[in-house]
């Protein structure tokens, strides 16, 4: 009997099936070639024009409807993972919605009703959650069969926001970092919208005005003082990358058989002097170019080239791309990000921190990126879209560590360099609630914080990057196992998960990638116990390891110190809730500690403490942190105000703190000590909400000129008092440099006793009570509010009675114009931006990140110096205007601190006169300083 004989349909079907489920690395050809036809505008604000897609059906089932990808919608307002510290950064212009508006759809060259393309937000799991009209669905007159190729036309206008992203305008630069053009899905039935892109060909036209430069996908065109229409054909990538430049400076150089190019805006290139002029057989010169000179373009093509070296040494016979072009842009969001055809790096990459110690991890940044780059095609040949970013990342980290070891000589850390620092606050803010820009790069762990997910082939899923796939596969197999594999995968025939099945087995490996392909799971580490049990003359120490939060297994190390100083390393498998290790030495226990190298992620919602404080059997002290160093000047009265404070708490506690604080000022100076304890919800990882606890200290009052009215003659004397106190307070900010949100508030009792200067006996209860709260409509744009009142009861000094004359509360008036022993006050101030972040550079160590101004209006009311009288009349009511100046510097890329100037103007009393009393009783009418000018320097943590 004769076999029926298939149909040729059906056995295309057939076919087609078969390759999508395999994936879409099996496809000889793209199933989507896009034709580009657009032009920029002369200010760069906006990129409109035509895109004919070609696409083939390569899915089992017949297309009703093609969905479309369009990105700049998702920036409609800035990213929900942006915070205060970031969002000045990413949008220093303010905010500035990206669109992108589709129109005029075609099908096979036949117009479509507009009613065709219809609209929906962002799927789930994408980035932002909420962001609209993401997704554009374009339904077909006809379904296109499996197999079949048709074309869809549409007109598209794309508005680039002024932003300091992958995908923004800023500071002549645009970015176009892939999606800014409609783009089909990689699951044409628009069910699997979690899918990155996959690889598509693209022939593109692009319309520059004069004087324009851009770099289209690997391609560099230098700016023309004409307008013309660059052209690039055959263009295979995930997403096509853009950058356009009004100024643009080019080096060039082949890097063992690469062509390297580096491109910046910067046009203060000097051409670099290599420390050796002899080749290596692969034709690279010997050693990195002279990094005396911190040359931009001569650093990042040795960077190139040792990366170029290290991957032909790990995987001969590789084969690389023809071109590595690196682009510099005005980028805050990454310093170092893959472009899908360029490497987009920030123009901070060698400026921020110009110290070689620094620039190590620039380096080793760069190092990763381009080295996933140059596996790009191998990868691409291997993997489908899911896992192709995610392995190239990972052979990159895998290139930046062997750079680490054989370039710089040693993997080193934060903490290894800047460790001995830690009394500044900046190093303790970094080492446990770093808010520096680009913190990523400065830390090793595996897992790095990415809410803005802006990349195209990660903003709608929850993918990781390969650095976690890498990590943790080191901490299963140990690192030099886990090189070798990652090494015979771009050396292989087989794809990253089937590499691992064949080391782990198929079981362990489907359990690996459920547990690290998604979300980081929530998981905090504890030590259970730790003890010792005598064996012999020697000692078997037992520590505990818990896990709490989700169930994951992965392997955990615990260092085990004896009390001779010896130590052992030992891990456990990480199966089940907890497990115990023992270690075997000649002497008693003396301490433990979970994870020593820090590679795990552990939650901060799963403990009250910083999630490493219960790590260890013991925390170690930390080196005494500067809290506050506060210098003010009154150009008036000629005084300077100087306070410093310290703390001192152990490593990860958040709850204990000892307190040194001292002042000096023109009534006199004072020590305390004090100590609180903190509660409350945690706002940092360095601190809490809420705080409350004792001082005591000495104060040393100051004789004062006699021309208070109403003050008996000994009021003048000196005085040296101790004291004792209590104190509460809430702080909920998170910034503290330029918080644009939160509420604060204070409050103080102290009891003083002592003698002044004349024998006489003082005692002098005082209270201070100060609330604040912001409010912010925009980015750059901030109202705060505070106010609050003081008061004192007993037999104070003329030094120690209220005054409402204080960089805080009212900055027009002497001091002695607002002594009293009762005080109220209310102050406004709108704090706006008017320069944006990191616009000069004044020197090659300092920036101003940020040029703010402050404008405010205070008031407040004082009772007489001798009694509780006068509140609210009129020549104790007081009323002020003025102008700030906030100069927000950066210092070497981490330190921060505030420089301001203040002008005030009084408002009332209008008379602007006072009564002085002279030494010999008589009195002396004086004009009002008719304004004030004083100067600060704050760093306050």
């Amino acid at each position: 009997m004769a076999r029926p004989r298939l149909k040729p349909a059906w056995l295309a079907a057939a076919i087609l099936i078969t390759a999508w489920a395999a994936g879409p690395a099996l496809a000889v050809e793209p199933a989507v070639h896009a034709t580009v036809d657009a032009a920029i505008d002369e200010d760069g604000a906006a990129i409109e024009g035509t895109v004919r897609l070609e696409i083939r059906n390569d899915t089992p089932s017949p297309l009703e409807s093609i969905p479309l990808w369009l990105y700049p919608n998702r920036l409609a307002e800035p990213n929900p993972g942006l915070d205060a510290r970031t969002v000045k950064w990413v949008y220093p212009g303010g905010a500035s919605p990206a669109s992108m508006t589709v129109a005029s759809p075609s099908w096979q060259g036949v117009p479509l009703a507009k009613a065709a393309i219809g609209l929906s937000g962002m799927p789930v799991p994408g980035t932002p959650p909420r962001a609209k009209d993401v997704l554009a669905t374009v339904r077909l007159p006809h379904p296109l069969a499996p197999g079949e190729t048709g074309e869809l036309g549409l007109k598209f206008r794309t508005k680039i926001p002024q932003r300091a992203g992958r995908f923004g305008r800023w500071n002549g630069v645009a970015v176009l970092g892939g999606g800014w053009f409609p783009a089909p899905l990689t699951d044409l039935t628009g069910r699997a919208t979690g899918l990155p892109p996959d690889v598509m060909r693209v022939d593109v036209r692009l319309r520059l005005p004069a004087g324009r430069g851009a770099v289209i996908h690997d391609r560099v065109f230098e700016p023309s003082v004409a307008a013309r229409t660059l052209r690039v054909d055959g263009i295979e990538t995930e997403c096509l990358t853009v950058v356009i430049m009004d100024l643009m400076d080019v080096a060039e150089r082949d890097v063992g058989g690469v062509r390297a190019a580096y491109v910046s805006r910067h046009m203060t290139r000097r051409e670099p002097t290599w420390k050796d002029t002899r080749r290596a057989a692969s034709g690279l010169p010997e050693g990195l170019p002279d990094l005396g000179s911190r040359d931009a373009h001569a650093r990042a093509l040795g960077v190139v080239a040792n990366t170029v070296r290290l991957l032909r040494a790990a995987a001969p016979g590789i084969v690389l791309p023809d071109r590595v072009v690196i682009v510099e842009a005005s980028t805050r969001d990454s310093l170092v990000q893959d472009g899908g055809g360029p490497v987009i790096v920030s123009d901070r990459l060698w400026r921020l921190m110009p110290i070689d110690v620094a620039l190590w991890f620039h380096d080793l940044a760069l190092a990763r990126v381009v080295g996933s780059r140059l596996v790009r095609p191998t990868v691409r040949a291997l993997e489908g879209p899911r896992m192709r970013d995610v392995a190239a990342d990972a052979v990159g980290s895998l290139l930046a560590s062997r750079y680490s070891a054989q370039v710089h000589g040693k993997a080193r850390s934060v903490s290894d360099i800047l460790g001995f620092a830690g009394f500044l606050p900046v190093i303790d803010n970094l080492l446990y609630a770093p808010e520096v820009p680009f913190r990523e790069v400065y830390f090793g762990g595996v897992e790095e914080p990415d809410p803005l997910r802006d990349e195209p082939w990660r903003f709608m899923n929850r993918l990781p990057r390969g650095k976690r796939i890498l990590g943790k596969l080191e901490d299963l197999l140990g690192e030099d196992a886990a090189r070798e594999l990652f090494f015979s995968y771009v050396r292989g025939a087989q794809n990253l998960e089937a590499t691992v099945t064949s080391r782990l087995g198929a079981q362990a490996s489907a359990a690996f990638f459920d547990a690290w392909l998604s979300d980081y799971p929530r998981v905090n580490y504890r030590i259970g116990r730790a003890d010792d049990a005598p064996s012999g003359a020697r000692f078997v120490h037992r520590v505990e390891v818990v896990r709490d939060g989700d169930m994951v297994h992965e392997p955990v190390r615990v260092r085990i110190e004896d009390e001779d100083g010896r130590s052992a390393d030992v891990t456990w498998n990480g199966a089940g809730r907890s497990g115990v290790v023992e270690w075997e030495s000649a002497a008693p226990l003396e301490r433990a500690e979970i994870d020593p190298e820090h590679r795990l992620t552990e939650s901060a919602f799963l403990t009250d403490e910083h999630p490493l404080a219960d790590n260890a059997t013991s925390l170690p002290m930390r080196p005494p942190v500067l809290t506050q160093l506060v210098v003010w000047y009154d150009v008036v009265e000629n005084e300077p105000t100087l306070e410093v404070g310290f703390a001192v708490r152990r490593r990860y506690d958040l709850t204990n703190t000892f307190t040194v604080d001292g002042g000096v000022s023109p009534r006199g100076y004072d020590g305390f000590l004090g100590y609180y304890r903190s509660f409350g919800p945690k706002r940092t990882l360095n601190a809490r909400e809420w705080y409350a606890g004792p001082s005591a200290g000495a104060v040393r009052y100051l004789p004062q000129d006699g021309t208070i009215v109403g003050l008996p003659e000994s009021a003048y004397e000196g005085a040296t008092m101790g004291s004792i106190g209590l104190f509460l307070g809430r702080d909920d900010r998170t910034y503290m440099w330029d918080p644009m949100s939160g509420m604060a508030f204070s409050l103080s009792a102290t009891y003083s006793a002592g003698r002044s200067d004349d024998g006489g006996i003082l005692h002098v209860g005082s209270f201070a009570g100060r609330i604040f709260g912001l409010l912010s409509p925009g980015v750059h744009h901030t109202f705060a509010l505070y106010g609050g009142a003081v008061g004192l009861v007993g037999n104070p000094v003329a030094a120690d009675l209220v005054t409402l004359s204080d960089r805080l509360m009212l900055r027009a008036f002497d001091s002695d114009e607002t002594y009293g022993r009762l005080g109220f006050y209310a102050v406004a101030e709108w704090r706006h931006t008017l320069v944006s972040p990191g616009e000069i550079q004044i020197s090659s160590l300092a920036w101003l990140d940020r040029l703010q101004g402050a404008l405010f209006a205070a008031g407040g009311t004082v009772s007489d110096p001798g009694g509780y009288g006068g509140l609210f009349t009129a020549d104790r009511m007081l009323a002020e205007v003025g102008y700030g100046l906030r100069f927000h510097w950066l210092v070497a890329g981490v330190v921060q601190y505030l420089i301001a100037v203040d002008f005030a103007v009084p408002l009332h009393p209008l008379d602007r006169e006072r009564v002085s009393i002279l030494d010999d009783g008589s009195t002396e009418t004086t004009p009002r300083t008719p304004f004030k000018l004083t100067l600060g320097i704050t760093q306050t943590y």
